[in-house]
């Protein structure tokens, strides 16, 4: 011990470290994490619920203004019907300039909400396509 010489040393340890006793943790780990996978679950489920159900009512949306763009379509036809008709008759003095006016701004009126429809289809397909994941 008191030698001065140079001499090699070394220490080796192994630890072991072993609960006896872990009081349930395990069983307590395992329950937390069933509880949290069937909330989770839980959770999936009414996400996928709630996700159809706002895609059928994006659908019905689309169907209805699929449906208003075929009725202005009608309308807008009709409009022009009667436009030639009251230009007609304000060629032959029946009716007042007023009157064709009128029914000119009519037609364009039904024009226009036809372009609002068509802009709201295309907003009802984008708002669809973001709900389904495209």
């Amino acid at each position: 011990m008191l030698n001065n010489s140079f001499q090699a040393f070394y220490t080796v340890g192994v630890k072991l470290n072993w609960n006896v006793f872990d009081w349930n943790a395990n069983k307590k780990k395992r329950n937390s994490l069933a509880i949290n996978k069937a909330v989770i679950n839980s959770e999936i489920e009414t996400f996928e619920l709630n996700t159809s159900i706002e895609l059928n009512q994006q659908q019905l949306e689309i169907e209805k203004l699929s449906q208003f763009i075929a009725s202005d379509l009608d309308i807008i036809q009709l409009r022009k019907d009667v436009l030639k008709a009251t230009e007609s008759q304000l060629r032959n003095g029946v009716i007042t300039a007023s009157v064709y006016i009128t029914e000119l701004t009519n037609l364009y009126e039904d024009k226009n909400n036809l372009d609002v429809h068509k802009i709201q289809l295309l907003l009802a397909k984008a708002n669809y396509n973001v709900t389904k994941g495209y």
